[in-house]
C-alpha cells in the first residue's frame, strides 16, 4: 500500500502466496486494513493468454499429414463455426488462411473473458498482455529446423522454413492485432 502523495515508499506491505497447484487461473486475496485513509492499495489484473493455443495450432497444423488433418480441423472447430471453417478450408489456402481465423476467434474469445471478468467488475488496472513472438523461443528454432530437414535441407529446406516461420508469424499478428482492435479507443 502506498500514500497517496508518495506512489514510491511503501508504507504497508503483505506477501501473497498463490498456492501449489499445478495448474491455477487465479487468486484473490482477503482484503484486510493497511494503514489509514491516506493509502490507496494499487490492485492489477495481469491477464496473459494465447500462446499455449498458438502452439497447440502449429502442432496440429504441422502434424496434419500423419492424421489427414483430424487434429487440426477439429481444433479449428473448438472456435470457428462450423460453416465458417468448411468455407475456409474450400478455399486455395484455406488451412492456412483457417489458422488466422481461430487466432482472431482466440482473440474475441480473450477479450470477452477480460471483459466479462474483469472489467465489467469494476478493475481498474488491467494489464492484457499479447502473444510475443513464438518462433524465436528455442523449442519453436528446433521445430523450424525439423521443417528444414523434412524438406530436404539446402535450399528447399531453408524455404519451407522460412514460409513455416512467416505462416506462424502472421497467426500470431492476426491475434494481436484484433485483441488491440478490441480494446481501441
Amino acid at each position: 500500500a502506498f500514500a497517496t502523495s508518495n506512489l514510491v515508499t511503501p508504507v504497508a506491505t503483505r506477501n501473497i502466496q498463490p498456492g501449489t497447484a499445478a495448474t491455477w487461473t487465479q487468486f484473490n486475496d482477503a482484503p484486510a486494513a493497511l494503514g489509514n485513509g491516506t493509502v490507496e492499495v494499487l490492485k492489477i489484473s495481469l491477464i496473459d493468454g494465447g500462446g499455449n493455443d498458438a502452439s497447440d495450432l502449429v502442432g496440429a497444423y504441422l502434424g496434419a499429414a500423419a492424421d489427414q488433418g483430424a487434429a487440426y480441423v477439429a481444433l479449428l472447430g473448438t472456435l470457428l463455426p462450423a460453416v465458417t471453417l468448411q468455407q475456409a478450408l474450400a478455399a486455395p489456402g484455406g488451412r492456412e488462411a483457417a489458422g488466422g481465423l481461430y487466432m482472431r476467434a482466440l482473440a474475441d474469445s480473450l477479450s470477452a473473458a477480460t471483459r466479462a471478468q474483469a472489467l465489467d467488475k469494476g478493475a481498474k488496472q488491467v494489464v492484457l498482455a499479447n502473444i510475443p513472438t513464438i518462433t524465436f523461443t528455442p523449442r519453436f528454432q528446433f521445430v523450424l529446423d525439423q521443417v528444414a530437414q523434412a524438406n530436404g535441407g539446402g535450399a528447399n529446406g531453408a524455404a519451407a522454413r522460412a514460409q513455416a516461420e512467416a505462416l506462424v508469424k502472421g497467426w500470431v499478428d492476426a491475434f494481436n492485432q484484433r485483441l488491440a482492435a478490441n480494446f481501441a479507443g
